[in-house]
């Protein structure tokens, strides 16, 4: 299991280009360091998960070529292709957002923001501030076992 790595400050500009650290992303397996697409994984309000294109990208395309006849299939591909967005991330660390990805993240394209931006082996999560604080505010008793008897 790789080392773990924290997340950083990332700052989106009024063009949406986020720039994510360069300590965060040489933590994530696939990155190269060139320009490529990725796919964006709308997960939790304020959290996308950020994978290599290859990841998504036939699954993608395979739904949006079979569509079905029933109401109910057609939602479900509907949701999922919505869920995943194709996004470019450059060799210098920008990952440019889109008008749809943003407001999942808390802010319009256009404005200035600070989102939270953290590797995992197979990825990169960026996330908004409030999903950050509620993360970590959610995991103080289940995730961080103290091994010592805190100062009274």
């Amino acid at each position: 299991m790789p080392a773990l790595t924290p997340g950083e400050i990332a700052k989106v500009d009024k063009k949406g280009r986020l720039t994510i650290p360069v300590g965060v992303l040489k933590a994530v397996s696939w990155w190269e360091g060139k320009s490529g697409h990725v796919s964006g994984e709308l997960t939790r309000k304020g959290l996308m998960r950020v994978f290599p294109d290859s990841a998504m990208g036939a699954a993608l395309r395979g739904a949006e070529r079979d569509i079905s006849r029933s109401d109910a299939d057609y939602i479900a591909k509907a949701a999922l292709v919505d869920r995943y967005r194709e996004l470019a991330l450059y060799e210098e660390g920008r990952l440019y957002l889109t008008k749809e990805v943003c407001p999942w993240l808390g802010f319009r394209l256009g404005e200035v923001a600070e989102l939270f931006a953290q590797p995992f082996p197979y990825g990169l999560e960026v996330m908004s501030m409030e999903h950050r604080f509620e993360r970590l505010k959610d995991a103080q008793d289940e995730i961080l076992p103290w091994t010592f008897d805190p100062p009274k």
